[in-house]
């Protein structure tokens, strides 16, 4: 199949009952849904798992802990330019808003780069599978039985 296929069921057990068959079979699965409510034993086979072995997953931890660093100084200049403009020194001032405006940029940046990786891995996770199964919600089961 060029596309995974979509199977969606109203409970966990479901689900999870699918996924098992899906193993057995020798289909690969890919399980999506909260972690506290699927099986310990279907791990594996959940999306969670899935971006935990992914290659990118260091490269993205790394970008993570760096926005983190960066969003950690725009903090303390943030508050160095607020002391500033309470005692008035506007020469530094000037500086300082260029400072956080680069850091700012920075941190877009950033976001950026790893929302572009999150979508590679996700794209990645779901095309190496061929079912992707998991909870049809209440609010979309309610719209599709409506007339």
């Amino acid at each position: 199949m060029h596309h995974p296929l979509l199977v969606c069921t109203y409970t966990n057990v479901a689900v999870d009952n699918l996924v098992e068959g899906f193993v057995a079979a020798g289909v690969k699965p890919l399980r999506v849904g909260y972690g506290g409510k699927i099986k310990s034993t279907l791990y594996e086979h959940t999306l969670d798992a899935k971006l935990e072995a992914h290659p990118l997953k260091a490269k993205a931890d790394q970008a993570l802990k760096e926005q983190e660093s960066i969003e950690k100084k725009r903090g303390e200049l943030y508050q160095r330019i607020v002391a500033a403009e309470k005692s008035g020194k506007a020469e530094r001032l000037e500086r300082m808003r260029s400072a956080l405006a680069m850091l700012e940029r920075q941190i877009l940046a950033l976001r950026a780069k790893l929302y572009a990786m999150h979508q590679e891995m996700l794209s990645d996770i779901t095309a190496a599978a061929d079912v992707v199964s998991g909870l049809l919600f209440a609010p979309v089961c309610h719209g599709l039985t409506t007339s």
